[in-house]
């Protein structure tokens, strides 16, 4: 029998031997690049949890595959073959664009005999979807600030202890202290209950926390296990939660709700919330929904499980990541009076009072709490698995359904390339223009995609609370136990330092000095505040003399170089007269100052595409102001700057490609049918003299109101038009208009703060109703339309973060899409048909391509677009009237001028003059006469492409490009197939442009003769 026994064992160790080692082999065998020389028993990790932390092992293997340049790579994770990922592109793929695939951590769960993992970070698929669901509504801002002050009473207990604690010693150790004010935190806001285990260290919620994250071996290979075989580990009944923690919580949280439905207990915090879902499957200021979500409520299991993990992610990680925090800081003081400083002066200004928006837009805090975060993420990295075999991107490798991912954030977050010194504690790492400069996948503490930390806003809050009230009172430095460099404790699975974090403390006496400094420097301003404006105006129109760049050199003390402007002379005329003169100069570039704004005006066409392409990063911001926090209608895309333009751009492009004008098409015809019949009507008895300006006015606006709103407008009709009136407010600018959005283009900073607002009342109250009426009544009946808003309305219900946007975003695009489609459009159309009127042999050659091209029956999109000759006419028109006509840029850092010793400093106005330009007779010979054949095949190749710039060029070109032109010639095409045109005796003998208009439009009317053909 023994030797039986003995056979058999030698049999299934060797099979499990066998086993082990085809695992090792398994991405090797599949042609997959992998780590090499796996060790039998632990693969790739030798050392975790033992003597290495996990950051370090992984890190160590994103090096090895990155220096090979491999974008993922494949290892053993003990025996587990998985995969580690190196490339951030793959890495947004991964949760973001293929997150359908990725949607679960592959971590066991077992909610039936191990209630607690029945919480949000394990579940997966269908389960997780909708316990997100319902979840998501209990973490808006709103509820974060209704929690608000909770944590602020936890805060004042915590500056009192340590207060006390002062008087008695002056080196403290932090981690501990800090545990324990997240404990209260969690406590108070999870539970409802007043833990203060500030002063009781041997309170259960502290005992039961540090156990949760504490790794034993057994512990380890029991999760391994589960996590590998979770269908016979669920069979089994296997747990990993901790019999005592499972206890703890379970118990506490059925006493905490009968006690509170009993006694019919209301309270601000997260318990209420969870057992309003818990009773009603949802919160009560949530509209009833039919669905899934709200058909069942939470179990108490549930409840539970979501209170744990609630605790669990709150407890540990913020306490860590205040600790890392004032460690740097301490080992940086030069950073910490920076940040101190900051805070302080934010308070003053608000009236000394910290509240929940002050807390949330202090940016150097937000700076600073980042580069933390980055340096010492929380969780070192993390886990998805395919729910498919999925196909990497860009290569023919598959990994298989169920393969373990890892995404190291630690190793992403200390990769050089992305972070020069990345030891280095530094938070401008985190100011626009360098968080802009980086890949956005490099920086991922949270997560990323719809599975991203659903507690991030509640953890940064008590995080910054908690920062914002010791720098307040205390200054920290390091004393003799500060470790020169933290080392991390290898059994914990978050980031957590190995030992305490020992820092000495002192009192601190800053606010009143502070608001006695403020004090004498407010009298000494006041004393000084004239001379300091002559000083400053003097100062700037003397700014390119003094810096030796070349300038007009006749920048008066107020109006600069553009005296006049908008009042007798439109700005276009301004620029080319500078143009002329900087270009007789032979300058590439030269200075002015607009008003009190150095600015510039480029003249090379070769430094213009060097500006708008080749260094777009240095110009990829206009420099408009925009505050969409207060004044929603400037958060769209032509002001938006840096990455929320980005992030904007790459939601919007998809709706303006020729598919989607192709969609909007017909809804154009119908306008255009309109057109034809309201002309048809007015030349019943013959030639007729009518006013075109506003007649294709009417136009553009009825096609907008039906493509953006689903507007019936009718405006060609209507004496009044509300649409109408409104743009007229928006382009018709005064001098005062003029000066304050200069003022605030200046100023953009201080007038962000103050909350100043550039759009009327009148124009944003009539866009913000309009675009919510249109979507409640679009949304409540079900309607669906072939336009604009259609579009807008399937962006904002997807559930892909990357194209979802907001109603302000909505509103704010909706108002541009009728700014930029309107005016510049009908200004286009009325420009060319009076050029076409003065120039009848043109006119009856465009007609007769016309008919050539389009016949006299229904107009296609692609017909439309293939009348090459009112194409070229179309172009000549917009060389000779350009809608815009300068592009303006600001450089975003310091630009030096390619083969020059001239610099631009950074957050100059840049302007190309699009009119000069389009009026230079070395580009186009006799400027002023109108000759479509100038953008024949042959002549438009014998020119420098960047001299022609009516839509702009680069990645910041005019999005709607299509959009325009396609209204344009069906407009066009319209008015020629069924009338000709003539001047009239009204009609001028060239365009005047009214000087006030923001874009370049015909002063007064444009009457022409309207005949039947």
């Amino acid at each position: 029998m023994l030797p039986f026994l003995l056979a058999v064992v030698a049999l299934l160790l060797t099979a499990a031997g066998l086993y082990i080692r085809s695992r090792h082999r398994f991405w090797s065998d599949r042609g997959i690049p992998c780590a090499p020389n796996p060790e039998f028993l632990f693969g790739h990790v030798r050392g975790q949890v033992t003597n290495k932390h996990a950051a370090y092992v992984n890190r160590e293997l994103y090096q090895q595959f990155k220096a090979r340049g491999e974008g993922f790579g494949g290892y053993s994770f003990f025996a587990v073959p998985a995969v580690i990922i190196v490339d951030p592109e793959l890495v947004k793929t991964i949760l973001v664009r293929d997150f359908a695939v990725f949607h679960d951590r592959g971590i066991y769960n077992n909610p039936k005999d191990d209630p607690l993992s029945g919480q949000l970070f394990l579940l997966e698929g269908l389960q997780w979807k909708i316990l997100r669901q319902m979840l998501t509504p209990t973490f808006t801002s709103g509820r974060m600030k209704a929690m608000f002050g909770t944590i602020m009473d936890v805060a004042e207990e915590f500056r009192q202890f340590l207060v006390d604690s002062r008087e008695r010693e002056s080196v403290i150790e932090m981690k501990e202290v800090l545990a324990s004010f997240t404990t209260d935190v969690i406590g108070t806001c999870a539970f409802g209950i007043e833990c203060n285990t500030l002063k009781n260290p041997d309170s259960d919620f502290l005992k039961y926390g540090k156990k949760v994250f504490e790794q034993r071996m057994s512990t380890l290979f029991k999760f391994i296990f589960a996590s590998l075989f979770k269908d016979l580990a669920r069979k089994l009944g296997v747990k990993i939660t901790d019999a005592g923690v499972e206890k703890f919580f379970l118990g506490l949280v059925r006493e905490t709700v009968e006690f509170r439905e009993k006694n019919n207990v209301m309270r601000n915090d997260f318990m209420n919330l969870l057992l309003q879902l818990k009773n009603k499957g949802r919160l009560v200021d949530q509209l009833d929904e039919a669905d899934e979500v709200a058909a069942r409520g939470l179990t108490m299991e549930e409840l539970a499980a979501q209170c744990f993990v609630f605790f669990i992610a709150g407890y540990e990680t913020s306490s860590t990541t205040m600790n890392f925090c004032l460690y740097e800081l301490a080992k940086n003081p030069d950073i910490q009076e920076k940040l101190r400083e900051d805070i302080e002066e934010a308070v003053a200004s608000n009236g000394g009072r910290v509240t929940y928006d002050l807390v949330m837009g202090l940016h150097y805090l937000d700076n600073v709490v980042n580069e933390t975060l980055r340096k010492y993420p929380p969780i070192e990295s993390l886990n998805r698995v395919p729910t498919s075999d999925y196909t990497v991107p860009g290569t023919k490798h598959v990994l298989p359904k169920q393969t373990m991912i890892t995404i190291p954030i630690y190793a992403l977050h200390h990769d050089p390339d992305f972070y020069l010194d990345p030891d280095n504690f530094d938070p401008d790492r985190f100011l626009p223009e360098a968080a802009q400069a980086r890949h956005p996948y490099a920086f991922i503490p949270f997560g990323e995609g719809p599975r991203n930390c659903i507690g991030m806003r509640f953890g940064l809050m008590q995080t910054k609370i908690g920062l914002i009230t010791l720098l307040r009172n205390f200054r920290f430095s390091p004393s003799a136990k500060t470790p020169d460099k933290i080392a991390f404790d290898v059994k914990s699975f978050v980031l957590s330092p190995d030992g305490g974090n020992y820092l000495r403390y002192d009192k601190i006496r800053f606010i009143m000095a502070l608001l006695e400094l403020y004090l004498a420097i407010g009298v000494t301003l006041v004393l000084a505040t004239a001379g300091c404006v002559f000083l400053f105006l003097d100062k700037k129109r003397s700014f390119w003399k003094d810096r030796n760049f070349p300038c007009t050199g006749r920048a008066k003390m107020i109006y600069g170089d553009y005296k006049n402007m908008n009042q007798t002379e439109h700005m276009q005329y301004i620029n080319q007269r500078i143009y002329n003169e900087f270009k007789a100069r032979k300058l590439p570039i030269g200075g002015t100052v607009l008003f009190l704004v150095p600015s510039t005006v480029v003249v090379d066409p070769d430094l213009i595409k060097a500006m708008l392409v080749k260094d777009f990063n240095f110009f990829h911001d206009r420099g408009v102001y925009n505050n969409p926090e207060v004044d929603p209608l400037t958060g769209h895309l032509f002001s938006l700057e840096g990455q929320a333009w980005r992030q904007l751009r790459a939601k919007l492009s998809p709706t303006f490609t020729s598919g989607k004008m192709k969609m909007m098409f017909s809804t154009i015809l119908n306008v255009a049918d309109d057109l034809k019949e309201f002309l048809w009507e007015k030349t019943e008895s013959g030639s007729t003299e009518l006013e075109m300006k506003n007649v294709l006015a009417g136009f553009t606006t009825d096609v907008i109101g039906s493509c953006a709103f689903g507007i019936e407008c009718n405006s060609l009709r209507a004496t009044q038009c509300r649409f109408r009136e409104v743009s007229r407010k928006i382009f018709e600018q005064s001098v005062g208009q003029m000066l304050w959005m200069i003022v605030l283009m200046l100023f953009k900073g201080v007038a962000t703060k103050l909350k100043l607002k550039a759009t009327p009342a009148e124009v944003e109250n009539f866009f913000t109703n309009m675009v919510q009426e249109t979507i409640d009544h679009r949304e409540r009946n079900n309607v669906q339309r072939s336009d604009f808003m259609n579009i807008l309305i399937q962006m904002k219900n997807s559930t892909n973060l990357e194209e979802k946007l907001t109603l302000n975003e909505i509103t704010a695009q909706s108002f541009i899409f009728f700014v930029a489609g309107f005016e510049t459009s009908s200004t286009t159309m009325v420009n060319c048909l009076f050029e076409l009127a003065m120039n009848p042999d043109i006119q009856e050659k465009l007609r007769a391509e016309i008919f050539k091209v389009c016949g006299e029956g229904d107009l296609t999109y692609e017909s439309v677009s293939s009348v090459e000759y009112l194409n070229m006419v179309i172009d000549e028109t917009l060389r000779k009237h350009p809608v815009v006509d300068s592009l303006l840029r600001t450089s975003t850092q310091p630009y030096n001028i390619p083969n020059t010793d001239l610099k631009i400093p950074k957050g100059t106005f840049v302007f190309i003059p699009v009119h000069a330009l389009h009026h230079d007779p070395d580009y186009y010979p006799d400027p002023d006469r109108f000759d479509p054949e100038r953008f024949n095949a042959e002549n438009r190749a014998s020119r420098h492409p960047f001299v022609y710039l009516p839509f702009g060029e680069g990645p910041r070109n005019c999005i709607g490009m299509r959009f325009g032109l396609m209204q344009t010639r069906v407009g066009l095409i319209t008015v020629l197939r069924n009338f000709r045109v003539r001047p009239s005796s009204n009609t001028p003998e060239r365009l005047v442009v009214n000087p006030k208009s923001g874009i370049p439009a015909p002063l007064g009317g444009i009457p022409l003769l309207i005949e039947r053909i």
